[in-house]
């Protein structure tokens, strides 16, 4: 897991400035991207589901196959939210290497 796994907005800001590198990826590794609607959905007394709880979700799912994965997060999220529904667009994508 990256140190620092949130806070890549691509898209939002013009003039935004990117540090690159590199890491090493194997086969089996997951690269997983999501919108921000994600982990700032709110639960019925408006708390926000949060970075650091979608971390954790994340990493106690790490070993499952991909699909599960998603699924499992997602439905953690709605759980989460209760009976609200989410205020942004939710969008997650994850893509193995072979």
């Amino acid at each position: 897991m990256l140190d620092e796994p949130f806070r890549k907005f691509l898209g939002l800001f013009e003039e935004a400035v990117y540090v690159s590198g590199e890491s090493g990826l194997g086969r089996g590794d997951v690269l997983l991207f999501f919108t921000d609607g994600l982990f700032e959905a709110l639960n019925e007394a408006d708390v926000e589901f949060g970075e650091a709880r979608l971390a954790a979700a994340v990493a106690k799912r790490r070993d499952r196959p991909v699909q599960r994965l998603l699924d499992e997060l997602v439905t953690e999220v709605e759980r989460f939210t209760g009976s609200r529904k989410f205020d942004d667009d939710v969008c997650v994508l994850a893509m193995e290497l072979a």
